[in-house]
């Protein structure tokens, strides 16, 4: 441990063989900060998000007319679904899918499905949830 009380010179710079090591420590530390903030932040506004939902699961409790189509047009596609391009064509966003799919009311999955003379192509399909069922029918 005498090691870390000797002193050496640097540039004309006198310090104990510990300071270094104090440095590394710190830099270490605060690129490990800079590097998980965008997890700290995705984070952050997924609990806001959870916060904002009611105990139900349902973030409103008035569905607006396009989810209200979007939920039509899953319950009459059977157990396959629709893609989200149709969904898209349909006149409903990715950002109200997305909640939509928060809120349980659709399942969302990704399926590989071959294309002609290339590699297959990942299509993201779209199902009605029984909870998606209940808001389109409720009784």
């Amino acid at each position: 441990m005498d090691f870390l009380l000797e002193r050496s010179t640097l540039f004309g710079v006198e310090f104990q063989n510990w300071m270094p090591i104090l440095v590394g420590v710190y830099v270490i530390y605060f690129v490990y900060i800079w590097m998980t903030r965008d997890r700290r932040r995705r984070t952050a506004r997924m609990a806001r998000t959870t916060a904002a939902a009611k105990p139900n699961g349902r973030s409103n409790d008035k569905l607006s007319e396009e989810q209200l189509q979007a939920l039509r047009l899953l319950a009459g596609a059977g157990p396959q679904g629709v893609t989200g391009t149709l969904m898209v064509m349909h006149g409903l966003s990715s950002h109200q899918l997305f909640d939509m799919e928060r809120d349980g009311l659709i399942a969302a999955g990704v399926e590989s499905m071959p294309a002609a003379e290339r590699q297959a192509t990942e299509v993201r399909w779209f199902r009605i949830t029984p909870a998606g069922l209940t808001a389109l029918h409720p009784e």
